[in-house]
């Protein structure tokens, strides 16, 4: 998690768009996973600030992550702590994305357990817009997100349609 000999690069980088982390069902254990979903964005995060520090950065996180930190449940305490951390380091530039279930378009060489559960809500995305969105849409809002005048400071699942849209 050095970044050092990265600096120069990350002084021209005038957004970021985050989507790191793991399933909570693929690294079960919580120290790993805090690794990965936590200090690893933070450490990238920090990094990029100090080298931009007019960088804006769009995060996905998920629906029902706590920004309280106290969940009993891993995954959105440490989402609502990598939330809490980002905006600390950047403030007004920084925009949350929670997304529900996001469907991918292109799909993954080993589904997991989920996926098949949610695969046939897809078909009902227009009908669910607060529930199920795509890697595309998602994409799509980010960037339109990063290049607006003023960023929100957070986007909903239901918001990603009409954000995706203006692309």
């Amino acid at each position: 998690m050095n970044y050092v000999d990265l600096a120069e690069e990350l002084s021209e980088v005038d957004a970021c768009y985050c989507a790191l982390g793991v399933s909570q069902v693929q690294v079960p254990d919580p120290k790993q996973y805090t690794l990965i979903t936590l200090d690893y964005v933070v450490a990238a995060a920090k990094a990029l600030k100090s080298a931009n520090s007019d960088v804006r950065f769009c995060f996905v996180s998920g629906m029902g992550a706590d920004e309280s930190e106290k969940s009993s449940v891993l995954w959105r305490k440490v989402k609502g702590q990598a939330e809490n951390r980002l905006r600390e380091i950047f403030g007004n530039q920084l925009c949350i994305f929670r997304p529900a279930y996001i469907h991918p378009i292109h799909p993954r060489e080993k589904q997991m357990w989920h996926e098949y559960f949610w695969k046939p809500f897809f078909g009902l995305k227009r009908f669910m817009p607060q529930l199920v969105t795509d890697t595309v849409e998602v994409s799509k809002a980010m960037i339109n997100v990063s290049f607006a005048d003023e960023m929100p400071k957070m986007v909903r699942n239901a918001e990603l349609r009409t954000l995706a849209g203006k692309l």
